[in-house]
């Protein structure tokens, strides 16, 4: 992201271009999560080290862990991240889902942070579970 701003007059759509980075980002940052998974799965024995996984089933998986994530989400917030996702602007999102500028942001906000919560406990559960203790 901080390359796209740097060159964000360079740049010919630059709100298309920060998007597809972003998505690239996530994308990268679930394979990493991925080979994780595979690496563990090798060190306990589970799988041989040599296997070529069936591309169709972690496609499967992978679509399925996308909608389960977003389906934590109140409906509220899944509906403007829909809206943000097909490229409408906040204004746009808040004439479309009849709500003020202002409730948009704050659903959009709260949506990010609860993903980004489900994320982090996915890299590190202890780290999830210590939070909940305390609170």
């Amino acid at each position: 992201m901080a390359a796209v701003l740097q060159h964000w007059d360079k740049i010919d759509n630059p709100r298309a271009y920060a998007r597809r980075a972003a998505i690239r980002s996530a994308i990268k940052t679930k394979e990493r999560g991925l080979e994780r998974i595979q690496e563990r799965l090798i060190q306990r024995g589970d799988i041989a080290a040599e296997q070529d996984p069936d591309p169709g089933p972690v496609l499967w998986e992978q679509q399925e862990w996308v909608r389960l994530l977003l389906k934590s989400l109140p409906p509220a917030q899944r509906e403007v991240l829909a809206c943000m996702v097909d490229t409408f602007t906040r204004q746009e999102a808040a004439q479309l889902l009849g709500k003020t500028e202002a409730a948009v942001r704050q659903n959009l906000c709260a949506a990010r942070k609860r993903l980004a919560r489900c994320l982090a406990e996915m890299d590190d559960p202890e780290a999830g579970t210590a939070g909940e203790e305390g609170g």
